[in-house]
């Protein structure tokens, strides 16, 4: 872990997994950053007003008052955006030009949602029909006439009617509107900043969306130019939110879960591949009165039964000893619960390739240790990840698995 000493507020920088000791902070950003998820703030040894930050798996920005506090990915913005846009979009990858040696998350983030929001509207906002039930004084579309006895029994108007009316007030474009404003409300760059009020003039009368979470959007022809934008849109969405962790002070910022991002990406390599079907999030229980609930990250299925299993975990591993036991501990719950004898704990780090394979006392089961590097080349991290499957699929033996009910889940 990396530590750091700072003497004072204003903006600090630190990478994940990282810590900053010594930090003098007010007392209402120690309130705003108290139960923040992407940061552990504890009191520093022996200084009453100074506190250690330490941050984890989450990347991006967040601000209080009086604190700015930017925590960079250990990859590079370059291949992390490429790892978010393949999970979103995995045929065809659409490059973000401008991004080489941009160091700066949020204005990477910022930059490429620009861009590729820029070339979803080039030919204008999407257009689409969206049904409208309303109190007209003539008659459009249909007459509810069930609607129009209950409110206006003996009125000729106004009349109940349903129409279709085609606007561009639709979900696509709701989502982007909903990303532009969020995004204005950040420190980015003054370049970008210009760029994404332009775009937003674009979408003028279109609402937005309340809290975090986009709705579901399925990309078909008459939106697949929107794609890109989508999956950034989506992810700004459920990155910006504000939280009032305090009595009165909010926490604003743009966080992104390394976690998630990593098992997407694993998951989208493998999505559409001959072998098996891999379904991620599969729900299934551990026990058999299915009142304890497990979720393994990936799971193989082949003739509705599984028969293979994965666990993504954002973390650097080099051995043995660098495995936290609770990670061990839940791929033996899930190999037991799925009928398998062998599970696989997927990390970060160089090279790509095994690290140790671990036998389970009094039990069949192994688990092998794995790393995947995420700094090689974009075609080169594919083809590791596709290579692993093989290997995962072909090492895989034991009994027959027993047919297991799971569904798969997740998205942007």
């Amino acid at each position: 872990m990396i530590s750091e000493v700072a003497p004072a507020m204003g903006a600090v920088a630190l990478p994940e997994h990282s810590k900053v000791e010594g930090l003098q902070l007010s007392a209402a950003t120690v309130a705003a950053l108290m139960g923040n998820k992407a940061v552990t703030l504890r009191r520093s040894v022996g200084g009453a007003d100074r506190w250690d930050i330490e941050t984890n798996s989450r990347v991006g920005l967040i601000r209080t008052d009086d604190l700015t506090l930017r925590i960079t990915p250990k990859t590079s913005v370059a291949q992390l955006l490429f790892m978010i846009l393949f999970a979103g979009m995995p045929d065809p990858w659409l490059d973000t030009p401008g991004l080489l040696g941009e160091s700066d998350w949020l204005n990477a983030a910022a930059h490429a949602f620009a861009h590729h929001s820029d070339r979803a509207l080039k030919q204008g906002p999407l257009q689409g029909y969206v049904r409208r039930e309303e109190a007209l004084m003539g008659l459009r579309g249909r007459l509810r006439e069930g609607d129009q006895l209950r409110r206006r029994y003996a009125q000729v108007v106004p009349l109940e009617v349903v129409y279709d009316d085609l606007t561009t007030d639709i979900t696509e474009n709701r989502i982007l509107k909903s990303a532009f404003q969020r995004l204005l409300r950040l420190p980015i760059s003054t370049s970008i900043r210009v760029r994404l009020r332009h775009l937003d003039r674009k979408l003028a009368g279109v609402t937005l969306i309340a809290g975090t979470a986009a709705p579901d959007v399925r990309t078909d022809r008459r939106n697949h130019r929107y794609a890109a934008a989508l999956t950034l849109g989506r992810l700004i969405m459920r990155s910006t939110g504000i939280e009032f962790t305090g009595d009165s002070t909010p926490a604003t910022g743009f966080v992104v879960d390394m976690n998630h991002v990593f098992e997407r990406f694993v998951a989208a390599a493998l999505q559409g591949r001959p072998v098996a079907r891999v379904a991620t999030q599969y729900s299934t229980y551990l026990d058999t009165q299915t009142q304890v609930l497990i979720r393994p990250d990936l799971v193989w299925i082949q003739h509705r039964r599984p028969v293979a299993v994965a666990d993504t975990k954002y973390k650097t591993a080099a051995a043995l000893s660098d495995i936290p036991g609770d990670d061990l501990y839940q791929m033996v719950s899930y190999c037991t619960a799925l009928g398998l004898t062998k599970g696989h704990l997927l990390y970060t780090g160089a090279p790509t390739g095994l690290i140790e394979t671990l036998g389970v006392r009094n039990s069949p089961i192994r688990i092998d240790l794995r790393r995947i590097n995420l700094d090689t080349d974009r075609d080169q991290l594919l083809q590791d990840i596709r290579q692993l499957e093989e290997v995962i699929l072909g090492e895989q033996a034991g009994p027959e698995p027993p047919e297991v009910a799971g569904e798969q889940g997740g998205t942007w």
